[in-house]
Formats: structure tokens, sequence, C-alpha cells
């Protein structure tokens, strides 16, 4: 379980999706992508990363293997896709 300061700097890593913080997150190659798929609301997926030594858990829009954010700890990603899933944004 993450302690408010861990959470705090996770998300200060990984900023809402859609928010103008994350679009300066996303290579510039993946913008246009990037902006299609907040427009079209498509829902986030947590899905564990098997290429790493260390427990991380990457946040994939459904469907694709677009990548919207990344965390350490399994909680921390699944508020941050709740966050997204959830919003009316």
């Amino acid at each position: 379980m993450e302690t408010w300061k861990e959470e705090l700097d996770n998300l200060a890593k990984c900023p809402p999706i859609g928010s103008p913080e994350w679009f300066t997150c996303i290579p510039s190659i993946q913008a246009t992508a990037a902006r299609q798929l907040v427009a079209e609301r498509v829902p986030v997926v947590v899905q564990p990363k098997t290429d790493t030594d260390t427990p991380s858990f990457l946040i994939l829009f459904e469907g694709t293997n677009f990548i919207a954010g990344g965390f350490d700890d399994k909680s921390a990603a699944m508020r941050f896709a709740e966050n997204w899933n959830r919003s009316k944004v």
C-alpha cells in the first residue's frame, strides 16, 4: 500500500489521462493517436509488465498497445485506470 507521498509522486509522474500535463508526456509522433483515443473516450485496462524483474503495471487503452501510463504499485495503477474509466471529460 502506498503512502500519500508515494501516491502524489506517482501522480506527478503520470498525470491524469487527457490532461495538458499528460499530453506533454506523449511523444509527438503519437500525439494524434493519443488525442483520438482521448476524444473517443476509449477505456483503459491494467496489464502487468512481464519483461521486468520488478513488479510494474502498464495502463493500456483497451484493444490497443498504446501505453497511457505505468506504475510500480498495482493499486495505484487500478485507481489511475478507474479514474479515467469513470471520468466524463
